[in-house]
């Protein structure tokens, strides 16, 4: 769950949704020292079975189930007419339930796994040519690695289309991941708008299955001058032959 939503949680600024009615989408004009923030909440939950082996009881069959609870914040900061600086926080709480299955007992057991997740970064908006907006932003992120990220969005009124590559480079022994997002959202007045985004996660490490994720986002605009936005969230996530779904809210807006 982290790595689906880690690096998405402050570089999705790329306005898939305005506040402007329909017959006027155009792209928001950040001023300098304007700053933004967001908070989310995200819950996914997954179950999991197969067989272990223990050196003393011997071999067993399990079934784990797990609640996972995300929370995040993030702010981002306007420079200039090019350059933004974002900074994020991502705690992640995990409650567990497993039960072991041996040939003579059944071991029941639980608990809590707690992680911590970050991001520091700073994005650029580079010479647009064609409609087109480029954007690249390179930040460091915990559990410690460099993300490099570069997206294009393209507006046609009342569409938006996005599409991004991103590359996760772990500092530690943890594999290198490449992802590849396409969205589009659709801006219905000047309250509602919808976004639909399809993700393809692949890692350098050829023992780990590639990942496809689909996401539905719906969003309402609760005070237009300072866009203040609240969404609800609906993804599904596929890895081989383990599918995830997961639901979650998010609010933010302009602070100054």
């Amino acid at each position: 769950m982290r790595r689906l939503w880690g690096v998405l949680l402050v570089l999705s600024g790329l306005a898939l949704a305005q506040s402007q009615p329909i017959d006027s989408l155009v792209r928001p004009q950040d001023r300098p020292g304007q700053l933004r923030y967001s908070l989310a909440l995200r819950y996914a939950p997954l179950q999991t079975s197969g067989l272990g082996e223990e050196a003393e009881r011997g071999i067993f069959a399990f079934t784990r189930v797990e609640h996972g609870l995300l929370l995040s914040g993030a702010l981002e900061l306007t420079l200039d007419a090019t350059w933004k600086a974002f900074v994020g926080l991502s705690p992640e709480m995990v409650y567990f339930q497993t039960e072991r299955r041996f040939a003579q007992e059944l071991e029941r057991l639980g608990g809590y796994e707690l992680a911590l997740g970050g991001l520091l970064g700073l994005e650029a908006r580079l010479p647009g040519w064609g409609g087109l907006e480029p954007r690249v932003a390179i930040a460091l992120g915990y559990p410690w690695a460099l993300q490099y990220s570069l997206s294009l969005s393209l507006i046609r009124d009342p569409v938006v289309l996005v599409a991004q590559m991103s590359l996760n480079d772990a500092l530690n022994e943890r594999p290198t991941q490449l992802s590849f997002t396409l969205g589009t959202g659709f801006v219905a007045n000047e309250r509602i708008s919808m976004q639909l985004a399809g993700e393809l996660g692949l890692s350098l490490e050829p023992l780990i299955l590639p990942s496809a994720g689909l996401r539905l986002k719906t969003t309402y605009t609760l005070e237009a001058r300072s866009e203040q936005q609240l969404a609800s969230l609906l993804s599904l996530q596929a890895t081989g032959e383990q599918l995830r779904l997961g639901w979650g809210l998010d609010l933010g807006g302009i602070l100054r």
